[in-house]
């Protein structure tokens, strides 16, 4: 069930919106749909819904309101209404609201003039936020760093802090109640995890598109600052047209003096442009650095923003099923910023990426349907105008003081931008813990220094594996034992320019058995040191990958264990069996049709090799009980008594696509097949009256059995009397509501009480076509049946239940000389009183006229008149009554 909660100017609670009715029933929430909600990593979001017009909650879904919903990470998010698109066709009147997320109000926050020097984070966000409705919520360790904030928004304060300190940001409320308790911004390391999760044709994916964009620049012109002359005037800005870079003396490419540009020969060959004569051609672009006025670091610097400015911007977008609300599926999550796999090898360049989610998409109103996700590069519409604004600040903020301040602050940003040294990495393996050290610079430039880390060798370092960001030679990091890490850090200046990152240094945390391997304060380091050698290795782990095998015979390894090796088994006609990483795989005939691996058993076709099914352990969502699973992944899920082949003799099976499943008795051809379905297998004393289904097409009592084409039902009681409110008897018809809570509504029993036995029908209508009931006297009656037309229902209610009629009488006194008078007659336990019909009775009534009115469900006035005209002498007159109502429900 999902829900749309509709708030007003003052956060207070005016609808909810269900994506679980459709509205037609009075009193019932306001239904939505297209919900669509779409999210960027570090841009912000967007939503849209629709909903029926005609609908009295619709009147709410108007501008300047907002609306929240709980997302799949269960928090809420708000979105103001800022557009709403009136639609009718087809009969139906619809309102479409387009919204923006409430955190854009930030735009409409502005800052004067704030500097946050040498503070962390969450005291920058602090100061962004204050004197607005948010508040700061989660903030991740990111250093201590320097931002300033002069009259710019708080919106683009916060990205000046992404930008600075690094993390990724989530925007949030609370609800309480009825009310919007608290808005916060949260600010994490990265959004999402390495999950392993695999995207794939044929299991997931619907459809996949790969999109690349090439405008990548191979050589980059370098404009640095106006250096200002005697005279007040300014130089041109600076280049680094004399310095000369050499690869032999270990700079990253040569430049020759006199060249105002460096290019990449690696990017020059990929992307240049090709020349008649051979050879190619520079794609050039410009970098600009207003603060640099020092042709080694512009030189550096730009050899930095060439080496981004040089890539293709590759972005995957799909279409795919979101399985993880699915029970046993729960592995197959995959949310924003989560490193996942995307695999379709259909492609002549076969797509085998590992890519983190940038844009996540779903429908709030099915949540558990079809997802758009995108995967790849950050494509960051906002770089021109962030520039273009950069520029704009520099010259209105420090105009008149950039160079001419007396007794100037010492800070970050008048500081030499001077890169710090490339520093040297260890890394020592512990148990549980890696301690980590690196060469520590003591300049007032260095900022900081940023550690990245990853089980993958060899990786690229960026924001969604970085571990740690501050201003220490040093970081212990815990993770589990008997694990390969690889690590790379890198000093930051006060300026943010970054040196060049450290060398891979890898290590490995120990794994000690304590129990059976070490007794305490036995070992040292000599006596290890003298006691081992390959005779004497006769248990334990060798790993093969650390020792040198000259010779080894599989018939003289009886104990220990074997690491870092693959076992395979072949037939030599491409039947194999293949042990290897964990992993247990079986081919026939070449083609995979089984595999034990982390996800259980898993079954492959024969055919196209395709995923088939799996049988694997399962816990329930959310006590987390643990059970066993049987799962198909394909048309139809089948149980039965196996035969050669791929054929069997089926007693069950489901069919996904025409949603029919069948369960048979048994597979032989005979007639007296059975299948009988009870609550549990053993009652106790009461083992014999356990409530059961017994589908049989014969009575095995009888000799000769009796031959049956229909069902038994045979209820029960048990031992227990009848009477109890926990206790339920007979025979029993529920229907699940569609609620999305499990609840149901009785619809028929069939039970015994001590007034004898009886039917209840609890259902809206009955039908009985051309039926007659037996009464008492055992003559049959038509059944009496009624119905309100709409135009008395209007007056009076609406009809829920059947009528009765109730027949009374009361008295009605008029007094000598009276021609006409009244009484009112009062009623209890009517829901509406639809007609009443009144006619006087006794030796007089000839003489009376009688009416009805002010009729409502506790009563009616009844007035009555005397014909002749004037009565002479006091009369009391009996009226009788027929009232047709309806009970209170």
């Amino acid at each position: 069930m999902a829900d749309l909660y509709i708030f007003d100017h003052y956060d207070n609670m005016l609808a909810i919106l269900s994506n679980e009715t459709n509205g037609s029933v009075e009193n019932t929430p306001c239904p939505f749909w297209n919900a669509m909600f779409k999210e960027e990593l570090n841009k912000g979001s967007a939503l849209e819904f629709t909903v029926p017009a005609n609908h009295v909650d619709a009147k709410y879904v108007t501008d300047e309101n907002s609306a929240a919903f709980m997302d799949k990470d269960a928090n809420f998010r708000l979105f103001f209404i800022r557009e709403t698109f009136s639609d009718e066709s087809d009969g139906k009147a619809t309102i479409t609201a387009v919204c923006e997320p409430a955190m854009m109000e930030l735009y409409d926050e502005a800052i004067e003039d704030k500097r946050i020097i040498g503070k962390s984070a969450q005291e920058a966000l602090t100061s962004a936020l204050e004197n607005t409705r948010w508040s700061v919520g989660t903030v991740a360790s990111l250093g201590l760093n320097t931002v300033n904030f002069y009259y710019i928004t708080v919106k683009d304060a916060l990205e000046e802090i992404l930008n600075t300190y690094g993390g990724e940001f989530v925007d949030r409320i609370e609800i309480d109640g009825n009310k919007i308790t608290g808005r916060y911004i949260d600010i994490l390391t990265r959004r999402g995890s390495d999950t392993g999760k695999r995207w794939e044709i044929d299991k997931d994916i619907l459809s996949l598109q790969r999109t690349v964009q090439s405008y990548p620049k191979t050589a980059l012109y370098g404009r640095g600052k106006s250096i200002e002359t005697e005279d007040g005037g300014f130089t041109r800005k600076t280049t680094f047209r004399d310095v000369v870079w050499s690869k032999a003396n270990g700079d990253p490419v040569d430049k020759p003096a006199g060249q105002e540009w460096v290019g990449d020969p690696e990017a020059l060959e990929k992307y240049g442009y090709g020349q008649s004569g051979g050879g190619f051609r520079h794609r050039f672009g410009i970098y600009e650095s207003g603060e640099d006025d020092d042709p080694e670091t512009l030189l550096m610097n730009t050899w930095l923003a060439l080496q981004q400015a040089k890539k293709q911007i590759v972005n995957y977008s799909l279409d795919g099923f979101l399985l993880d609300s699915v029970e046993g599926y729960e592995f197959e999550k995959s949310r924003l910023g989560d490193t996942n796999f995307v695999i379709d090898r259909n492609f002549s360049k076969p797509i085998e990426v590992e890519a983190r989610v940038i844009v996540y998409e779903y429908d709030v109103a099915n949540p558990d349907d079809v997802g758009k996700i995108q995967f790849g590069d950050f494509i960051d519409l906002y770089d021109s105008d962030r520039l273009l604004g950069d520029v704009v600040s520099k010259i209105n903020d420090k105009e008149g003081i950039w160079d001419k301040a007396e007794n100037p602050e010492i800070n970050g940003d008048n500081l030499p931008d001077i890169l710090p040294d490339v520093p040297t990495l260890e890394a020592f393996g512990l148990f549980e813990t890696v301690l980590i050290r690196w060469s520590f610079q003591y300049d007032m430039f260095v900022s900081d220094y940023e550690l990245y880390g990853s089980q993958t060798p060899n990786f690229i370092p960026d924001s969604s594996n970085l571990l740690f960001r501050g201003k220490t030679s040093g970081f212990v990091h815990s993770i589990e034992t008997d694990q390969q890490w690889y690590y790379r850090v890198r000093g930051v200046n006060t300026h943010g320019h970054t040196s060049a990152f450290s060398s891979e240094a890898n290590t490995q945390t120990v794994k000690i058995n304590g129990n059976n391997d070490i007794q305490p304060l036995t070992i040292t380091n000599q006596l290890i040191a003298q006691g081992v050698s390959a005779d004497k290795i006769t248990t334990g782990t060798l790993d093969a990958g650390k020792v040198n095998v000259i010779d080894i015979n599989a018939t003289n390894i009886t104990t220990g264990i074997l690491t870092g090796i693959e076992i395979v088994s072949d037939d030599g006609n491409g039947n194999i069996v293949q042990i290897k990483d964990g992993t247990l795989d079986a081919y026939r005939s070449n083609n995979k049709i089984a595999s034990v691996n982390e996800f259980g058993f898993q079954v492959y076709s024969e055919i196209d090799g395709s995923l088939v099914g799996s049988i694997r352990d399962e816990v329930t969502v959310p006590s987390n009980d643990p059970g066993f699973a049987l799962n198909s992944y394909k048309n139809f899920l089948a149980l039965g008594f196996g035969t050669t082949g791929q054929t069997s003799k089926r007693v069950a099976y489901f069919d996904r696509n025409t949603r029919i499943g069948e369960i048979d008795g048994s597979t032989e051809e005979l007639d007296n097949g059975e299948l009988i379905l009870r609550s549990t297998r053993s009652g106790g004393t009461a083992a014999g009256r356990i409530p059961k289904i017994h589908l049989r097409n014969f009575t095995d009592t009888a000799t000769p059995p009796t031959r049956w084409s229909g069902v038994i039902i045979d209820t029960g009681r048990d031992n227990n009397p009848p009477g109890g409110t926990d206790e339920r008897f007979g025979f029993e018809v529920w229907q699940y509501r569609g609620t999305g809570d499990g609840s149901s509504k009785q619809m028929m029993k069939l039970d015994t009480d001590s007034s004898g036995t009886y039917a209840g029908i609890y259902t809206d209508l009955a039908y009985l076509p051309q039926t007659r009931m037996r009464a008492g006297n055992n003559n049959y009656f038509w059944p009496s049946m009624n119905l309100v037309s709409q135009n008395i229902q209007n007056i009076h209610g609406v009809q829920h239940s059947s009528i009765i009629g109730y027949i009374d009488q009361f008295t009605i006194t008029m007094d000598a000389g009276q021609s006409q008078t009244f009484n009112d007659y009062n009623f209890s336990g009517a829901e509406n009183i639809f007609h009443v019909i009144a006619v006087p009775y006794n030796s007089n009534a000839v003489n009376f006229n009688v009416a009805v009115y002010n009729q409502s469900s506790t009563g009616f006035r009844v007035w009555m008149r005397y014909i002749p005209g004037t009565l002479g002498s006091s009369l009391t007159i009996t009226i009788r009554l027929l009232i047709l109502y309806e009970t209170i429900r």
